[in-house]
C-alpha cells in the first residue's frame, strides 16, 4: 500500500482488486485484495532416492507429489514404494504437475517404482477422472520390482462412475513428452460406462480432447476391467505423437475383467509403433462392434505388427467383432498392418463380421504377412464373415494385399454379399488394390441356399479392377 505527497494524499494498493478502507500516514488498507500476490520460498530441488511409505522419506505419495510439484527437481529423482498400498491417505487424483521450478529433463527424469519384493497397490475410487494424472513430461511409472519385466505394481481405480486408470495430458499445445507407463497392472472398478479408460493420453484438462504428445511408452502392461484399453488421441499436426510406442502389453482378460469394446485406439497421431500386444475376448453388453486395434481418423506413418488378436466374439448387445481396423481417412496415409495373428472370430448374431478391415477413403496401406483364421458365423439367416476386406471407394487406393495366410472362413451364406464367407474382398467403388502371393484356404460346413457364396477372393464391383 502506497501514498503519493498531495493533499490529501491519494492511497491505493498492489494489486488493487477488491481492496479498500484505505488510510494515509502511514499509509493501510483494511479490507485486503481479493487474491494478494504470493511468494513461494522453497528449499532445494529434489534429487536422488526418496522412500514412500511408513518410515520413509515421506509417508504417502500424495505428500511426495506435493513437495515434487512445489519444489521440481535437479538430478534424477525416483519415489520408491516401500509399503503394501497406497490408498487410506491419499488424495486421489494424484496429479504430477510441477509448478514453474525445475522440471525434469531427458536426464533429469522422475521415476515411480516398487521396491524389491514389495507388490504395491495404488487404490482408490476417482470418478472421471484417473488415479494418476501424468501432466509433466519425462515421468516413468515403472512397475518392476526387480529391474526386470515382472509387473509388481498396481494401479486401480475402484470407482463404476467413469473411472481411469492412467491420464498422460499435455497442457493446451504445449507437447508432454518422454513419459512412460511400464510393467503395471492397471485396472478400473467397471468396464461399460463411456468414457472409460485403462490408459487415455489426450489433452490434459479435457480427457478425449485431441492433445500434444511425442515419445510416449505404453509397455508389457496387464489392462482390464475398462471400455477403452488404450486411447490415444492427437490433434492432426504434422509429427504429433510421433515416437508413440504401444508394445508388448495384455489386453486379453476374461469375464467381468474384459476390455469391453476398444483394446487399442489410436486417432490423429502421425507416427506410432503398435507392436506384440495380446488383445483378446473383447465384448460388453452394447450394440458396438468389438475392436481389437484400430487406427481411426487422421493416423498416419504408422506401424501395427505382429500382434496376437483373438479370441473375439459379439458383445451380448448384438456388435459383431472386428481385429484390426484401419480408418485413417488420410490420402498416402503410409499405414503397415504385418505380421499380426487374428484367430477365433465368432457370433450368431445378424451383421457381418470383419477380422481386417480398411475403410473411409483410406490410401497407402500394406497388409502383409498376416494370418488369418477361424472366423465363423453361423446366424441361421444368412449374416456373413469375412477375413480381410478393403472398402476405401477411392479408385486409386495404392493399398497392397501381399504374403497372408487365411483360413476358414465361414458363414451360412444367405443371398446377398453381406452374407457370404469371404477370404479376401474389395467392396465398393475401389480400386487401385493390389493382391497378390496370398493364401487362402475355405474348408468346413455351413448351411447355404443356392445364392449364397463362399470365396476365397471377392471384388464386388465389376467396373473397377483390382
Amino acid at each position: 500500500v502506497a501514498q503519493d505527497l498531495a493533499s490529501p494524499p491519494n492511497v491505493g494498493a498492489y494489486p488493487s482488486n477488491g481492496a479498500g478502507g484505505f488510510t494515509s500516514n502511514p499509509p493501510a488498507a483494511s479490507i485486503p485484495p481479493t487474491t494478494p500476490t504470493r511468494y513461494v520460498i522453497t528449499n532445494i530441488p529434489l534429487s536422488g532416492n526418496y522412500n514412500i511409505g511408513t518410515g520413509g522419506n515421506y509417508s504417502t505419495l500424495t505428500a511426495a507429489i506435493t513437495d515434487l510439484n512445489l519444489r521440481g527437481v535437479s538430478s534424477a529423482v525416483n519415489f520408491i514404494l516401500t509399503d503394501d498400498a497406497y490408498s487410506i491417505n491419499e488424495t486421489f487424483p494424484l496429479e504430477i504437475k510441477i509448478n514453474n521450478v525445475s522440471k525434469p529433463t531427458i536426464t533429469n527424469t522422475v521415476t515411480i517404482k516398487p521396491n524389491s519384493g514389495m507388490f504395491p497397490f495404488i487404490q482408490g475410487a476417482v470418478a472421471s477422472s484417473a488415479i494418476l494424472k501424468i501432466l509433466e513430461s519425462f515421468v516413468r511409472i515403472d512397475g518392476s520390482n526387480s529391474g526386470g519385466t515382472d509387473r509388481s505394481l498396481t494401479i486401480n481405480n475402484t470407482s463404476t462412475d467413469h473411472p481411469y486408470g492412467v491420464h498422460i495430458g499435455s497442457n493446451g499445445s504445449i507437447p508432454i513428452t518422454g513419459v512412460s507407463i511400464i510393467n503395471c497392472n492397471i485396472t478400473n472398478g467397471a468396464n461399460y460406462s463411456t468414457p472409460n479408460y485403462g490408459v487415455i493420453i489426450s489433452d490434459g484438462e479435457f480427457p478425449g480432447i485431441e492433445g500434444y504428445f511425442n515419445n510416449i511408452t505404453i509397455q508389457n502392461n496387464r489392462l482390464q476391467k475398462s471400455f477403452y484399453g488404450i486411447y490415444c488421441t492427437a490433434a492432426v499436426s504434422p509429427g504429433n505423437g510421433n515416437g508413440l510406442l504401444i508394445t508388448s502389453n495384455n489386453l486379453n482378460s476374461t469375464g467381468t475383467n474384459a476390455i469391453h469394446e476398444r483394446g487399442i485406439y489410436l486417432e490423429g497421431i502421425d507416427g506410432a509403433v503398435v507392436s506384440n500386444n495380446v488383445v483378446g475376448n473383447l465384448g460388453g453388453n452394447d450394440a458396438g462392434s468389438p475392436t481389437g486395434i484400430w487406427y481411426g481418423p487422421g493416423t498416419i506413418n504408422s506401424s501395427m505388427t505382429n500382434n496376437l488378436i483373438g479370441p473375439m466374439t459379439e458383445s451380448t448387445g448384438g456388435g459383431t467383432p472386428r481385429g484390426i481396423a484401419v480408418s485413417s481417412g488420410v490420402t498416402n496415409s503410409n499405414i503397415t498392418v504385418s505380421g499380426n495373428e487374428l484367430f477365433n472370430f465368432s457370433t450368431s448374431y445378424g451383421g457381418a463380421m470383419t477380422a481386417l478391415y480398411v475403410y473411409g477413403n483410406t490410401t497407402g496401406v500394406i497388409i502383409e504377412r498376416n494370418k488369418v483364421s477361424d472366423i465363423v458365423n453361423t446366424n441361421n439367416f444368412g449374416f456373413g464373415a469375412r477375413g480381410i476386406i478393403i472398402n476405401t471407394n477411392v479408385s486409386n487406393s495404392d493399398i497392397t494385399i501381399k504374403n497372408n495366410f487365411v483360413w476358414n472362413v465361414r458363414a451360412t451364406a444367405k443371398s446377398g454379399p453381406g452374407a457370404w464367407g469371404v477370404g479376401i474382398g474389395i467392396d465398393g467403388s475401389t480400386g487401385g488394390v493390389n493382391v497378390y502371393h496370398n493364401s487362402v484356404n475355405m474348408y468346413g460346413t455351413l448351411a447355404s441356399d443356392s445364392a449364397g457364396i463362399n470365396t476365397a477372393f471377392r471384388v464386388l464391383s465389376p467396373t473397377v479392377s483390382a
